[in-house]
């Protein structure tokens, strides 16, 4: 593969990522996206099969390599949001407006936000691997 393929698949795989995202963000407002949320392994997901796929042609490189422990990071607080998104929709959380500022709406909103800097560390360590190709 030469290098814009591979620049071609890393912004496949960042769309695939950004799109994954945003499902998994619809969880923060009390939105259930449907199928497309429900957790996977992170080996699983459209991202995941391209780095321990076609990807791993890059494995040489240290940026590429850097990617691996924050993808998992990714999959690991996502599975633990949408573990606590269930039990608290379960509960009706989301349907009583009083509980808007609650501390468990805050511990919550801290989860998501937690995402949030693990999605940007990840994004940001791809356009670190399409700098060194």
């Amino acid at each position: 593969m030469d290098k814009l393929e591979i620049i071609n698949e890393i912004n496949k795989a960042k769309n695939a990522h950004v799109l994954w995202f945003a499902n998994a963000m619809a969880l923060s407002i009390g939105t259930d996206p449907g199928d497309s949320s429900v957790p996977k392994k992170h080996t699983e997901c459209t991202f995941g099969k391209w780095y321990y796929g076609a990807g791993q042609e890059n494995n040489h490189l240290e940026s590429y390599k850097a990617i691996d422990g924050i993808h998992k990071k990714l999959h690991d607080k996502y599975n633990e949001i949408f573990n606590e998104f269930e039990k608290l929709s379960a509960e009706g959380f989301f349907d009583d407006i009083t509980l808007r500022d609650s501390p468990k709406q805050k511990e919550f909103n801290a989860s998501i936000d937690e995402l949030k800097n693990i999605s940007k560390e990840l994004l940001g360590k791809l356009a670190e691997l399409e700098n060194v190709l």
